[in-house]
């Protein structure tokens, strides 16, 4: 593995590089507009291996995804220090010295949890394995609809319709600016719309 970086706070001997999250070899999440990805908090999607987006709603597989070609070269580039595409979120933050969820996971799961060692060989197997884990996803988090009558501080529109029709009543959702982002979800009517990126960014002070 290559040792760039040691995340600190962590209760682990372990080194990891700039770019290194434990997410792609223990976690799978779907979003309500039937694509997939290996965080919440990562832009885009996983895709196929013919390099088109994989939808649940289209008849994709999700049992393909595991050990894809896609998710195979995101835990590649994490071991070598590359950026990823969609990572974004998380090296914002580092890069204005905010701690981000990247390196919250690693002390989570690779220091603090009860199967930290185990995580740790799987993500070790793996490199020797040419990105391939062989064990099922230890956390999966599948989004199936946007219905709720919640509205909880930590989530987001394209995750609850109650949000949604909060961000519409108060005409905090742009309806003309909403083409300009690249980020579709569903409305609580079911129907593919676009996110306006204005809105419920937090600030930073």
């Amino acid at each position: 593995m290559v040792k760039q970086n040691l995340i600190q706070g962590t209760e682990t001997n372990m080194t990891y590089s700039k770019t290194f999250c434990p997410y792609p070899w223990i976690h799978v999440m779907t979003q309500p507009s039937s694509t997939v990805n290996f965080c919440c908090v990562a832009n885009g999607q996983i895709k196929n291996d013919d390099g088109s987006i994989l939808m649940l709603n289209k008849g994709d597989d999700i049992g393909t995804v595991w050990n894809n070609n896609h998710y195979k070269k995101i835990r590649r580039q994490m071991i070598e220090g590359e950026r990823v595409h969609g990572c974004e979120p998380c090296y914002d933050l580092e890069d204005l010295g905010i701690p981000s969820y990247r390196e919250n996971y690693i002390k989570d799961w690779l220091g603090f949890h009860p199967n930290a060692d185990q995580i740790q060989q799987i993500i070790d197997r793996s490199i020797d394995n040419d990105y391939e884990v062989e064990e099922t996803p230890q956390y999966l988090d599948f989004r199936l609809g946007t219905l709720c009558n919640l509205r909880c501080r930590m989530c987001q529109s394209q995750n609850s319709s109650a949000i949604y029709k909060e961000l519409k009543d108060e005409e905090l959702y742009n309806e003309e600016e909403r083409d300009k982002d690249n980020h579709c979800f569903m409305c609580e009517r079911g129907d593919s719309i676009q996110h306006n990126p204005n809105i419920r960014k937090p600030s930073i002070t």
